[in-house]
């Protein structure tokens, strides 16, 4: 069990919503009729899985299928509505958008709230700011309010404070859809200074020859359950000629 990173056991999630735009008169009329005006919705069906420490893995899918909704039960952002799952190992998530930063503060201030998040000590990172501005080529922009940056600056700087977390699984959903070549080379660095075989990475992205490039396995995704999983090229050709039936 030591070269387990991840194992899922008919994991599932549901949630609960509106069947349709909601009046007092449906609300009356539903009471009369003992009528539910909400429905069930199971986004992961069952889902199993293995994923072993070392993997680097594309979590592919159509928009909708469970990518992030089972990335966010792996990080304990949902809990499992049924299964059960074991991350062995600390995660560490990032997602397409800005979570965690807050536009109304300095980007100074952003890089010690995200740092906190990601479990990093204060005194470590105040030797890090500086290093994280210059990389990210935002030394003018660190008094000034994050909503003036753009996502790709943003996303960057996310990235940059991400890398110096330790972690012994990054999840990265997409992510590295807005940054620039440049900084993609300091993701290639960052992920050659990983330790080989320790380190298991979980990406997800509509890019597939990005995936390719930083992936050997994938898992796909279907409708919320495990379609498919083994070698990167395998399944996503079988997921891309999904697209033709």
């Amino acid at each position: 069990m030591n070269n387990i990173c991840i194992t899922a056991e008919g994991l599932s999630k549901s949630f609960t919503i509106l069947k349709r735009k909601i009046t007092v008169l449906q609300v009356l009329l539903s009471l009369i009729n003992r009528n539910s005006l909400k429905q069930t919705l199971w986004v992961l069906k069952d889902m199993s899985c293995v994923i072993k420490k070392g993997d680097r893995l594309a979590l592919l899918g159509r928009n909708g299928s469970g990518k992030t909704t089972f990335l966010r039960i792996l990080t304990s952002i949902y809990d499992a509505t049924a299964g059960t799952f074991k991350v062995n190992g600390n995660a560490r998530i990032l997602f397409d958008s800005s979570v965690g930063f807050n536009a109304y503060i300095s980007v100074i201030d952003n890089i010690y709230l995200l740092g906190a998040i990601h479990g990093i000590k204060r005194d470590v990172l105040k030797n890090e700011v500086q290093n994280i501005l210059e990389t990210t080529g935002l030394v003018t922009y660190q008094h000034a309010l994050l909503k003036k940056l753009s996502m790709g600056q943003i996303q960057r700087l996310a990235l940059s404070i991400l890398f110096r977390s330790k972690s012994d699984l990054f999840i990265f959903d997409e992510a590295l859809d807005a940054v620039d070549g440049d900084f993609i080379k300091t993701f290639d660095d960052h992920l050659k200074q990983l330790p080989v075989g320790d380190t298991t990475i979980i990406m997800t992205s509509h890019d597939s020859a990005f995936l390719r490039k930083y992936c050997t396995t994938a898992i796909w995704l279907e409708d919320g359950k495990n379609r498919m999983h083994g070698p990167f090229d395998e399944v996503n050709t079988a997921y891309e000629r999904s697209f033709n039936t």
